[in-house]
Parts: structure tokens; C-alpha cells; sequence
């Protein structure tokens, strides 16, 4: 006889704003990855980081499934009435889990939707989420260095790791490739 009993068993909804633009080759992967092994894009590819977001996904639903320990509660994914994702003024998604890289932005992400580079829009299956980096300049009027960008980053992903939407490892991991992406997006700041 199972644990749980109909009228205490009770469901979790988890948006994670991308999943479907990942695979496992990412999720299995211990780095951090932006790239998929089969892309002929020549477009940056997303760098966030959805491989550690599912991994601390699917620790909390084992965590929920042997000890009771219910998953942290995120926003709901924001929608349009038409059903497409809210974006903030910088592009990216509203609500769903908690992401770095969307609450501190060195760029925006999004499918590509220009003509220049067909095979950056794919027709069928997976489409690429692409990432367009904000100009030094721009970054430098949002957090005035690379060094105040990195402090506050690395609050976040603590908070993140202490909400348990990330896992120890995947924490530090994110640390090390957020500064080798900051050292040129931010320039000699």
C-alpha cells in the first residue's frame, strides 16, 4: 500500500523557462553547456544553464517522493492570452524557476527570427534558443563593473543553491563559467 493517500497526494507544476530547448545530452553533462553537439548555427547558442536546473529539479522530486520534502514553489511561467511567454524589456521569459541569467542579464535569449541565417531557424523539431549579448557599455550602466556583475551573482546563485533550485556542484560550476563569460562581456572592467 502506497504512502500517500488520494486526498493528501497533491501535484507540483514546475515551469522551466527553456527545457523543451534542451537535451539530454545537457542534463547528463556536468558542465555547463551552450551548445548542442549538432548545431550548424554560427549564432551564440543559449548559455543558460538547464542542465543544473533540471539535475536540482529532479533531486527535489526524489527528495519529495522518499522523505515527503515538497519542491520549492517558483512563479508560474507569465502568458500572454494568446498562450506565448511574457518577456521582461530585456527579452527574456517572466516568471518560471528562478534563473541567473534571466534576474542578472549580460544578454537576452530567444529563437532566432531573422533570414540571414536559415539554419539558425529550424522548421521542424527542436528549435535553438540563442543568445544575444548586451553591449559592455549597456552592462556597465547595469552594474557598473564585472566585478559588482560577479558579487551579485554569485548572491543569487547562493540563493538559488539555498532555495534548492540548484545543487552544490552546479553552483560553484556556474561561478567559474560565469566569470570566464563576464571577463569578455564586460571587456577590461
Amino acid at each position: 500500500m502506497s504512502k500517500f493517500s488520494t486526498d493528501t497526494l497533491r501535484a507540483r507544476l514546475n515551469a522551466e523557462n527553456g527545457p523543451a530547448h534542451t537535451n539530454r545530452w545537457e542534463v547528463d553533462l556536468p558542465q555547463i553547456s551552450g551548445s548542442t553537439p549538432d548545431s550548424d548555427c554560427p549564432l551564440p547558442l543559449s548559455d543558460v544553464p538547464l542542465g543544473p536546473l533540471a539535475r536540482a529539479v529532479l533531486h527535489n522530486l526524489r527528495l519529495w517522493i522518499v522523505d515527503g520534502t515538497a519542491p520549492p514553489h517558483a512563479l508560474q511561467l507569465r502568458l500572454d492570452r494568446d498562450g506565448k511567454v511574457l518577456r521582461d524589456h530585456h527579452g527574456n521569459p517572466l516568471g518560471g524557476i528562478p534563473i541567473a541569467e534571466f534576474a542578472l542579464p549580460t544578454a537576452s535569449y530567444d529563437i532566432y527570427r531573422g533570414a540571414q541565417y536559415p539554419q539558425c531557424a529550424r522548421a521542424e523539431g527542436r528549435p535553438l534558443l540563442l543568445r544575444q549579448d548586451f553591449p559592455s557599455r549597456i552592462l556597465e550602466t547595469m552594474y557598473g563593473s564585472r566585478a559588482n556583475y560577479l558579487g551579485k551573482y554569485d548572491d543569487y546563485v547562493d540563493s538559488l543553491l539555498a532555495d534548492r533550485w540548484l545543487l552544490p556542484a552546479d553552483t560553484e560550476n556556474m561561478k567559474k563559467s560565469v566569470r570566464r563569460r563576464a571577463e569578455s562581456s564586460f571587456g577590461g572592467t
